[in-house]
C-alpha cells in the first residue's frame, strides 16, 4: 500500500484538481496590493473549489489513501505533498496572512491554514462514518450543499475571529 495504480490515480486526480484550484489562486494583482476583501474573496473561492472536488469518488478514495499515508508516508506520498499539496498550502497561507494580518510563516497562520484545509477534505476521508451517522447511503446534492455551507461558514468564523484578535 499504496499500489502503483493508486499512485498513478493520485497523481492524475491531483494534477487536474490542483490545476483548477491554482487557476482560482492565479490572481492578477500582487497580494501586497490587494485589499483584505479581495484576498478573502479569492480564498473563499479557492476553498469552495476544494470542497467541491472533495466529494468526487476518486478524491474520496485519494483522501483515504493519503490519510493512511500520513501515519507512515511513502516516497510517493512525500512527492505528492511536496509537488501538489504544499504549494497549495503556501498559497492559502499567504491569503490567510493577508486577511488576518498575521505573519505568513507564523505557527498560528500555518495551523489556521492546516485546520481549514483538513476540514475541507474531512468529509471525503471520513465518508463511511459520516454517512452512517447521518443515516444515509451516499452523499446527495442536498447533503453536499449543507456540508459545504457549514464548512464555508466555519471558515468565515475562523477568519473573522483572527481579524478581531489583531485589533
Amino acid at each position: 500500500f499504496p499500489t502503483r495504480r493508486s499512485s498513478d490515480l493520485i497523481k492524475d486526480v491531483l494534477k487536474k484538481d490542483a490545476a483548477g484550484i491554482i487557476k482560482v489562486l492565479s490572481y492578477n494583482k500582487k497580494l501586497a496590493d490587494m485589499t483584505v476583501k479581495e484576498a478573502r474573496t479569492i480564498f473563499l473561492k479557492a476553498y469552495s473549489t476544494i470542497l467541491d472536488t472533495s466529494f468526487t469518488p476518486k478524491n474520496i478514495y485519494i483522501s483515504m489513501i493519503l490519510a493512511k499515508e500520513s501515519v507512515n508516508p511513502s516516497a510517493m506520498a512525500m512527492k505528492v505533498f511536496a509537488e501538489k499539496m504544499f504549494p497549495l498550502s503556501l498559497e492559502m497561507m499567504k491569503l490567510i496572512s493577508k486577511i488576518t494580518g498575521l505573519p505568513k510563516n507564523s505557527k498560528k497562520t500555518i495551523l489556521i491554514t492546516t485546520t481549514l484545509l483538513n476540514q475541507a477534505v474531512l468529509f471525503g476521508r471520513d465518508k463511511t462514518r459520516i454517512l452512517f451517522t447521518l443515516g444515509i447511503d451516499k452523499y446527495n446534492n442536498n447533503v453536499k450543499q449543507l456540508i459545504k455551507g457549514i464548512v464555508l461558514e466555519q471558515a468565515e468564523l475562523i477568519l473573522n475571529y483572527y481579524i478581531k484578535e489583531k485589533k
